[in-house]
């Protein structure tokens, strides 16, 4: 057991620095999810760690270091992995978290959007999102992105409703770092994971990888506010992909900052008017 732990560590290390030191994982480049799983299966896994000791050690080291700062992680096959994860192409093997996991198990939706949203976005979001929150109280999953993300998890905290935040870095190396007053707050109705080693910058492309787990957890996924190339897009694929159900705000052609969302409409989203909409999508019908 303690070797597949370490081993399914080591891998969410290897996989993104790509380590040329790391002989051992040099034999498996670019395993994918499914692929892994038959190596950490593999009875000569123990025989395979030891040629690496000295990461063998590291990772044993950082593993103590999660436990004695409250920190929890799981791999595939746990009891507490995140079965929803198991829905895409390619699920996190191994996950850090922090907070309450009892939160993914009651009405959730994820909530994406623009880095700097208009204004109109903004005063939408504090009243009718606000109105829908106080109505409902959902568990607001995001990405932890400044506008639209945080603005949505600032609204949930005030209504008490939960948070439940996917980073594109380690726990401690939050980005971006205004999301950290969430964390530092001790808010109780809360949850913070990520796929990254604990100490791990965030990367351009760690995004992406963070968006198809936004779209995984909840079976909705409301978009504020896009461009037509925007991160927030990706996120509708995943969500296509996973047939999950995509809102959108409505707008005006001549709105470049809508585009993405206007789109979005052509390809099958719901367009939401107020919070009586949402409500009526996510819990009325």
């Amino acid at each position: 057991m303690q070797d597949k732990i370490i081993a399914s560590y080591l891998w969410t290390k290897t996989r993104r620095i790509k380590s040329a030191d790391l002989e051992w994982f040099s034999q498996y480049p670019d395993l994918s999810f499914h692929e892994w799983k038959q190596v950490i299966q593999n009875p000569g896994l123990k025989h395979y760690l030891q040629q690496n000791q000295d990461y063998y050690k590291i990772a044993q080291e950082e593993l103590l270091h999660l436990s004695q700062k409250a920190y929890r992680y799981t791999y595939w096959g746990q009891k507490d992995y995140i079965r929803t994860f198991l829905d895409l192409e390619h699920p996190p093997l191994f996950y850090i978290y922090k907070g309450d996991l009892k939160l993914l198990d009651l009405l959730k939706i994820s909530v994406v959007g623009s880095r700097k949203p208009s204004q109109a976005a903004i005063s939408w979001m504090q009243s009718d999102f606000y109105y829908y929150l106080k109505s409902v109280c959902p568990t607001v999953v995001s990405g932890a992105a400044v506008g639209i993300d945080q603005i949505s998890h600032e609204l949930a905290v005030k209504t008490g409703c939960g948070i439940v935040a996917v980073l594109p870095s380690g726990l401690e190396a939050v980005y971006p770092t205004s999301y950290s007053r969430f964390i530092e707050q001790g808010y109780d109705r809360s949850l913070f994971l990520s796929e990254y080693s604990i100490n791990e910058k965030m990367h351009k492309h760690y995004f992406h990888q963070r968006n198809r787990l936004i779209a995984a957890l909840s079976p909705y996924l409301f978009i504020a506010e896009a461009k037509r190339r925007s991160g927030s897009l990706i996120s509708a694929r995943y969500a296509m992909d996973l047939g999950r159900e995509i809102f959108v705000l409505p707008s005006c052609p001549t709105n470049y900052q809508r585009l993405g969302t206007l789109d979005l409409m052509y390809d099958g989203a719901n367009p939401i008017r107020d919070y009586e909409d949402l409500r009526f999508f996510t819990v009325s019908r």
